[in-house]
């Protein structure tokens, strides 16, 4: 692959600037004219950034390109000639089973389904290619392309992590036989942690989306939550891990999975507050976030879609993993492992918890209330 040896060239007296390298998938003629005379406008117009074009008339030329040379950011129109709606569909496909870079679509025939996936789509005609080229180069600022983007910081956590921490390691690099899928898994997991470790080295306060994984499976795992298709209730599943395991033959080792009410965190302040004094409000909620009002709620981030909301651990239900599957859809979320531990641990402690016999304590109280006043009378 040939990759730009200067990422900041010059230009004018001392002006560094940003070199943004662009690979724009389009097969008219017109069109391409038309990004040639919006690239120089816009070279103009931003003299810090050193925007290049590479033109690709077909999905062949456009496989080639991607396969040689380095971009930063594709265009793609999703109908490369009159035979062929499927074109820009086969170069998208390429680039998201390989790469990872900010891409945009601009086509007479858009996809607007691919908006889901986070990919800007434009009509051609009707779009500003300034906009474009805008849109793209935040991407690619972004924290996500930044640190999961081609050549971004994981790829170079994960150098470091193979050259100075595992490619030394025997165990990891032998040929593993009849084991090879075991030290395969072996091998993820300790890049995993390794990464893991990078992120636990400053005590940043975590984000509301550190709360949840979105699971590369439907598997039933603990810290799943779902909506009651028939209610539209919200619960969190609380099964450990091992008795949602998978046995052999395709059965769970529990016959029964154990779901907790999830209360939507807007309506439950507004029914819960609603006629306590205004000044205390704030003071109250801070408790319920901090999980210190109650024994028996714990509190839920707003994240991925889900608006946060209090697990009320005194509703708890159970159901076979055949009901399961009928009654409960999945939101795509996941609590993670890390947090998990805090929220099984105070649904232990709740039930976990002693009482003891209620027993008159008005005299001890007198007694002890009259012992004190005496002994400061004396001092």
């Amino acid at each position: 692959m040939i990759v730009d040896n200067v990422i900041q060239a010059e230009r004018g007296e001392g002006l560094e600037v940003d070199l943004f390298r662009l690979l724009v998938v389009e097969d008219q003629e017109s069109d391409i004219e038309a990004y040639k005379d919006s690239v120089d406008v816009y070279r103009d117009m931003n003299p810090n950034i050193d925007l290049r074009a590479h033109y690709a008339r077909t999905t062949c030329e456009a496989n080639e390109l991607i396969h040689d040379r380095f971009f930063d950011a594709i265009i793609i129109d999703m109908k490369l000639d009159e035979n062929d709606f499927n074109g820009g569909v086969g170069v998208l496909k390429e680039i998201k089973a390989s790469y990872r870079m900010p891409i945009a679509i601009v086509s007479g025939t858009p996809r607007h389904d691919l908006e889901e996936n986070a990919i800007p789509v434009y009509v051609k005609g009707e779009a500003d290619f300034k906009d474009v080229f805008d849109k793209l180069m935040q991407l690619r600022r972004s924290p996500l392309f930044k640190v999961l983007g081609q050549e971004g910081d994981l790829d170079a956590h994960l150098r470091e992590i193979f050259w100075e921490r595992l490619c030394g390691n025997n165990e990891l690099s032998c040929e593993a036989g009849e084991y090879a899928a075991r030290r395969e898994l072996l091998v993820l997991r300790q890049a995993v942690v390794h990464l893991q470790a990078l992120t636990t080295q400053s005590a940043c306060t975590q984000e509301c989306i550190d709360m949840y994984i979105q699971p590369f499976d439907s598997e039933i795992s603990t810290g799943m939550l779902v909506r009651d298709a028939e209610s539209q209730v919200y619960r969190i599943v609380l099964s450990p891990p091992c008795d949602l395991a998978v046995r052999d033959n395709g059965t769970m080792n529990t016959k029964c999975i154990l779901l907790c009410l999830v209360e939507p965190a807007k309506q439950y302040c507004i029914n819960a507050f609603g006629e306590v004094k205004t000044k205390e409000i704030k003071g109250r909620i801070k408790k319920l976030l901090d999980n210190n009002l109650t024994l028996y709620q714990h509190w839920l981030a707003p994240a991925h879609g889900f608006g946060g909301g209090f697990i009320d651990f005194r509703d708890a239900v159970t159901c076979s993993p055949e009901e399961f599957e009928e009654r409960f859809e999945s939101l795509g979320i996941v609590v993670q492992e890390g947090y998990m531990k805090n929220v099984l641990s105070r649904f232990g402690s709740y039930y976990n918890r002693q009482g003891q016999p209620d027993m008159d304590r008005d005299e001890v109280l007198d007694s002890l209330t009259k012992a004190v006043g005496e002994a400061k009378q004396q001092q």
